[in-house]
């Protein structure tokens, strides 16, 4: 994690949640946070059974330029991530484990903006996800042009029930390449995650793939640099 508001609104949820898998909703007390809100944002599952917004701070409506309760989460990414987004969504849930993103945010005028995201489950009655979205730096332009889409640079999973003193050593899962010339043999692989946490239930796989294979998710083995 890089952004300091990132790291907070893990610790916070990391603390209230104890030895569970995760906090409930309603032991989440925006006081607490209140330094981050504006960043802040909650997600919940509509009837069509989409990830969208149920609050969101007031930055995140200024660097979109439009209110963002009851828009898909996915929709905020490029349409090439929003697959990706959608399957990480839904096993972050299952998994009950927490997802930091690195984002390239590009505006409605072609100029970019490095962004953190975090993504973490919360217990309640219907599928819950607390999260927090912020720039890296805060370009001139913010507020003046909106962020059209969001690429993914990389994905970082982190399973908060194991021990955490090796975090910051566990490599993310770069993603900057995917859509570079294609390998020496055909593979439908969206990207690879690298082993060091819970893996969004995915099996474990061998580290050189064969040509056979053909997984939508590679588990390379990593872990404590």
């Amino acid at each position: 994690m890089l952004h300091n508001g990132t790291t907070q609104l893990f610790d916070y949820w990391n603390a209230v949640k104890g030895n569970r898998t995760a906090p409930l909703r309603s032991e989440i007390a925006p006081a607490a946070i209140s330094s981050i809100l504006p960043s802040t944002f909650i997600l919940h599952q509509d009837d069509t059974g989409q990830m969208v917004f149920r609050l969101s701070g007031t930055a995140l409506c200024l660097l979109f330029s439009e209110e963002l309760k009851g828009k898909p989460f996915d929709h905020l990414l490029d349409q090439d991530d929003r697959n990706l987004m959608r399957r990480t969504l839904s096993s972050l849930q299952t998994e009950m484990v927490a997802v930091v993103l690195q984002l390239e945010g590009t505006s409605e005028r072609g100029r970019s903006v490095q962004i953190e995201a975090l993504l973490l489950p919360m217990m309640d009655e219907e599928p819950r996800i607390l999260g927090c979205l912020h720039t890296m730096d805060m370009p001139y332009w913010i507020g003046a042009e909106a962020l059209m889409s969001l690429t993914i640079s990389n994905l970082r999973i982190i399973d908060a029930g194991k021990e955490l003193i090796s975090l910051h050593n566990r490599p993310a899962v770069a993603l900057s390449q995917r859509k570079a010339a294609p390998q020496p043999f055909q593979s439908s692989n969206k990207f690879a995650v690298l082993q060091g946490g819970a893996m969004l239930g995915a099996k474990q796989a061998p580290r050189v793939a064969t040509r056979l294979q053909k997984p939508n998710l590679v588990i390379l083995p990593g872990g404590r640099s």
